[in-house]
């Protein structure tokens, strides 16, 4: 599930320690997982994989035989949802992926379908355009944001940009939870958006945007971020996600999800360059 996986991912992106026995362990477990997965393998597993791999520095087109990327590339499933779209085209941003000139598809074609997905409203849905869906808006994103260089991007992008600050609430958060909220700051992060700019539309000052939204939501006590009454693991693991992009993009110009790119490792002590 989201645990493991994304506890990975999001600890050694962010530079933390991990025991090297449970990264170990980890490390067999999806291996014994991967190397049984054929071509009808969902693309958002492939994809989730890919990115453990590629953060743990190992060969993602070779797990014991199974190649990840052409398992993504040559997926009949692909095109199911704008969620199998977006994580597939991340993940192989992040572990800047080679792609065989025979697959089925290429990049540019796995922009152009999700880019399909983009509702009048600007958002993205889920499935369809009948219905917007704010997390997926804000993977859309996270996704498209490396390719804003070409101009149908780049449109969809800016409409997109548009749904998210006609939708955030007036505490600057979405949906009431900070799942939803550090998707869209991870999503904004990626573009490079300053948030206490009010004329971007997250915010209008350093105390008061969808950054500071987010810490109405932690638990001192328990040490994370509440979702509902509780603390929850996957809120947590988000917001910690979130912060390290919108850390990284503002003090190292290093994109999240660009993995090849280590930026320095942060001490987690605040210094001039910290963003405020």
């Amino acid at each position: 599930g989201f645990g493991s996986d994304w506890a990975i991912i999001i600890l050694l992106r962010g530079k933390k320690n991990i025991d090297s026995s449970i990264l170990e362990e980890y490390n067999h477990a999806l291996t014994e997982t991967v190397k049984n997965w054929d071509a009808n393998v969902k693309p958002t597993d492939a994809a989730k994989a890919m990115l453990a791999f590629t953060v743990m520095d190992m060969d993602i087109a070779d797990i014991e035989g199974v190649n990840l990327i052409n398992l993504i590339c040559n997926s009949a499933r692909l095109e199911s949802g704008t969620n199998e779209l977006a994580y597939s085209l991340l993940a192989l941003y992040a572990s800047n992926a080679e792609i065989p000139q025979d697959a089925t598809w290429s990049k540019s074609d796995i922009i152009a379908k999700l880019l399909t997905f983009q509702t009048e409203s600007g958002g993205f849905g889920l499935f369809d355009t009948e219905t917007t869906d704010t997390d997926m808006t804000a993977i859309c994103l996270q996704a498209l944001a490396p390719y804003r260089s070409e101009p149908d991007v780049a449109e969809a992008i800016d409409e997109a940009v548009v749904f998210l600050t006609d939708t955030i609430s007036a505490n600057w958060d979405y949906d009431d939870n900070p799942n939803t909220t550090a998707q869209v700051l991870l999503a904004i992060s990626a573009l490079g958006i300053d948030v206490t700019d009010p004329t971007n539309g997250f915010g209008i000052s350093e105390e008061a945007n969808i950054v500071t939204s987010l810490e109405r939501y932690r638990s001192t006590d328990a040490n994370g971020y509440l979702f509902g009454d509780s603390v929850n693991t996957l809120a947590t693991y988000q917001v910690m996600q979130a912060y390290d992009a919108y850390r990284k993009i503002h003090k190292d110009s290093v994109s999240y999800w660009d993995f090849g790119t280590d930026g320095e490792v942060y001490d987690d002590r605040a210094d001039t360059q910290e963003p405020a």
